[in-house]
């Protein structure tokens, strides 16, 4: 991120496949550590099929499934028959969320989760990787801001 210029970036695919998440489910950190990061699709489909809007040109990556295979791309029609797909595909608990029509919320940075590991474990790695690339690229991260 600080190499390509970036000043922050989102750690939550990672962080759903800990051993601290306790309330993400196995088969869905499974989901995560099977993914190759290019099975996302950012999309509006879940916040209105289940009514959960984000603000304004907002919207979330999920695990492309049988329900954004289906609905991606017709937002206006998901809008018309919302409580009728709704109820074809209750909620619940996240631990009844199956991964073929309900959402299961990861990044591209799934593609680099190999495994389900501790927090420690994930931090360590970033902040490793972060420091050999500020070692490596140092020259392209910090500019002399002197006159």
């Amino acid at each position: 991120m600080l190499a390509a210029g970036g000043e922050g970036a989102w750690l939550g695919t990672p962080l759903l496949a800990t051993h601290e998440a306790v309330e993400v489910s196995e088969r869905y950190k499974k989901c995560i550590v099977e993914s190759d990061g290019q099975d996302t699709v950012y999309t509006e489909v879940w916040d209105i099929m289940y009514d959960t809007p984000s603000p304004a040109g907002i919207a979330g990556r999920s695990r492309v499934n049988r329900i954004t295979r289906e609905w991606h791309g017709r937002e206006t029609e998901v809008r018309h028959r919302r409580e009728e797909l709704a109820a074809l595909n209750p909620l619940g608990s996240v631990f009844e969320k199956d991964p073929d029509v309900h959402p299961i919320w990861m990044g591209q940075s799934a593609g680099a989760v190999h495994g389900v590991r501790t927090v420690a474990e994930v931090l360590q790695d970033i902040c490793d990787g972060a420091e050999q690339l500020l070692r490596e690229r140092s020259h392209a991260v910090v500019v002399d801001a002197r006159p």
